[in-house]
This record gives structure tokens, C-alpha cells and sequence, in this order.
């Protein structure tokens, strides 16, 4: 069974990298696709150039403006059932720097973004999910780092091992309603993720082979959105879904029975 059984999907962080990629594939797949994000006019350039139903100014961090928001987006799209929580920020941190607590401004930004704000979301959302007779969606995009992390980036690789972890919470949770649950975990990809980082033009794959374009990135998740998989990885965080899956899984099952 496909995972593309919804009809309008709402994306955080959609303005650009991974965000717009998804958005592009769905509107592909015939899907009506509303973006969000924290600048208006890249917001409105992306949904002019791919088709978007709409657009809403949301900066997820700021969590006392998320219901306003999500009351909007449903008032004005109450056939919504899809949301894809994509919104995140990846920020280097060096704890051997003398200077460290000037810099817990990035690690605040972080926990707010990739942890709070997508629970916020989700909280905002489901509500009206559950209540709708038609099957709907919610998909998390964690990252191969929530796995195995690395040490240049450990609150970024912190916060995804959360989301993987809610992920399974939240799935298990809803697991006797029509909303689906799904993870998807990408690997280093061709992005504006690094945009912060002090060697921002080195994540491309022509200076790292093992980096994938956003095309390569979209073929894999095309494949399991069309597989109907509940866990989505591509390359070595497809790996690292596998090995938790082969080690962690059984125990997982037992630990929260249906």
C-alpha cells in the first residue's frame, strides 16, 4: 500500500532545500501541497515556482503562534491530512571552546526547531486528523545521524535521535486511528542544512562522493513513499534503519504491545 493515501500535505521548512524537494515530488504525484516557512518571500518565489496551493509564514520556534497558525491553515484547508514536520537546523559546536556558553544560543535554536516546534506541530495537527473519516499522515524526517552521531554536530544529531524516538511513540500511540506515522531519515545530501557551518561549500558531492544530490535523495524516497514504508531511508541512513531494525525492533515490540 502507497504511503501517498492523503490529498493535501502541509511542509515546514519548504521555502527551499529539502523542504521544496519534497513539495515538487508530491505536486508530481498529483498531490495539493501547502508550504511553510519563516521568510515570506522565499515562501512566495517557491510556491509560485512549483505550483503550491499556498503558503503560511510560520516560524516554528516560536511555539505561542503555532495554533493561530495551524487554525488558519485548517480553516482555510479543512481537507488537510497530511503534515510533514521537515523544518530543522543543523548548527556546529565545539565544546572544547573556551567561549561555549556564548554559543548555547544555537544549541536553544536547535532543541526549539528540531524538537519542540515538531511537537508542537503534531499536538496542533492530530487532533484533527483523528476526528476526519478519511486516513491521513504524518511524517517526521529524522537523519541517519540520529543513529550514529557525529561529534561536530551533537545537538543537531541529539535532536534527530528524538525524533526517531517520538516517532515510534507517536506511532504506536495512534496505532488503532487512520493517521499513519512515518520517519524519514536522510543521509548527507546537497543542501542549504550546512548553510551555518564554518566549510559550508564542502557538502556537495563532487568534494564528498558520498554526499547525494537531492535527486538521488528523492529517487529513494519516491521508492518507499510507493513501497508504503513506514520507516523511509536513503543510502547509509537507509543502512542504519535496517541495523536498528535487525537489533532493536523484536525488543521494541515486546516493550509496547499491540
Amino acid at each position: 500500500m502507497s504511503a501517498l493515501d492523503f490529498k493535501v500535505a502541509v511542509i515546514t521548512g519548504a521555502a527551499g532545500g529539502l523542504g521544496k524537494a519534497f513539495a515538487t515530488s508530491l505536486i508530481k504525484f498529483g498531490k495539493k501541497v501547502i508550504i511553510v516557512g519563516r521568510t515570506e518571500s522565499s515562501l512566495a518565489s517557491t510556491a509560485k515556482e512549483i505550483g503550491a496551493l499556498g503558503y503560511y509564514v510560520l516560524d516554528v520556534s516560536k511555539f505561542d503562534t503555532i495554533p493561530t497558525v495551524v487554525n488558519k491553515i485548517l480553516k482555510d484547508h479543512p481537507d488537510v491530512d497530511c503534515l510533514i514536520n521537515n523544518a530543522g537546523v543543523q548548527k556546529q559546536l565545539d565544546f572544547t571552546d573556551p567561549n561555549i556558553i556564548s554559543k548555547l544560543g544555537d544549541v536553544d535554536e536547535e532543541v526549539a526547531i528540531n524538537i519542540t516546534g515538531l511537537v508542537h506541530l503534531v499536538a496542533a495537527f492530530t487532533p484533527h486528523f483523528i476526528k476526519s473519516d478519511v486516513p491521513s499522515a504524518v511524517m517526521n524526517v529524522s537523519s541517519g545521524l540520529a543513529y550514529v552521531p557525529i561529534s561536530p554536530v551533537p545537538v543537531y544529531c541529539a535532536t534527530k535521535a528524538f525524533v526517531k524516538s517520538f516517532t515510534l511513540s507517536l506511532r504506536h500511540q495512534l496505532r488503532n486511528t487512520k493517521v499513519k506515522v512515518y520517519e524519514i531519515a536522510p543521509p548527507l545530501v546537497e543542501s542549504d542544512l550546512h548553510r551555518d557551518h564554518d566549510n559550508a561549500d564542502a557538502y556537495t558531492k563532487e568534494k564528498m562522493p558520498h554526499c547525494l544530490t537531492v535527486a538521488e535523495f528523492m529517487s529513494g524516497i519516491e521508492e518507499g513513499w510507493n513501497k508504503g514504508d513506514l520507516d523511509i531511508g536513503v543510502g547509509m541512513a537507509k543502512q542504519r534503519l535496517q541495523a536498528w531494525d535487525s537489533v532493536f525492533k523484536q525488543v521494541y515490540g515486546a516493550m509496547n504491545p499491540k
